[in-house]
C-alpha cells in the first residue's frame, strides 16, 4: 500500500489528468473505444506502472553508497 501511495511523481500526475480528461471525454461522446484508452492511463496511475514491460516504471529502490563506477581508459585507435 506503502507504494501506491508515495511515489507520485511527474508522470503519473499526468496520467492521471490525461485519463480523467480522456474518460470523460468518451462518456459525453459516447465513444467507448477511446474510454478503454482512458482507462488503460488510469490503471497505470493506481498500479504505478510505466510503458511496458517494466522498463519505464519508477526506480523504487536507491543505490548501494559503496557501488562505484570503474574508469575506463580508451586507447587511440589508427
Amino acid at each position: 500500500m506503502k507504494a501506491l501511495l508515495e511515489p507520485w511523481g511527474f508522470m503519473r500526475i499526468l496520467r492521471l489528468f490525461m485519463g480523467g480528461i480522456i474518460l470523460y471525454q468518451s462518456f459525453m461522446n459516447h465513444q467507448p473505444l477511446i474510454g478503454l484508452l482512458g482507462g488503460f492511463f488510469v490503471l497505470q496511475v493506481l498500479l504505478n506502472t510505466g510503458c511496458g514491460a517494466g522498463g519505464c516504471s519508477p526506480k523504487i529502490g536507491k543505490m548501494k553508497e559503496d557501488s562505484r563506477v570503474d574508469e575506463i581508459d580508451y586507447e587511440e585507435v589508427k
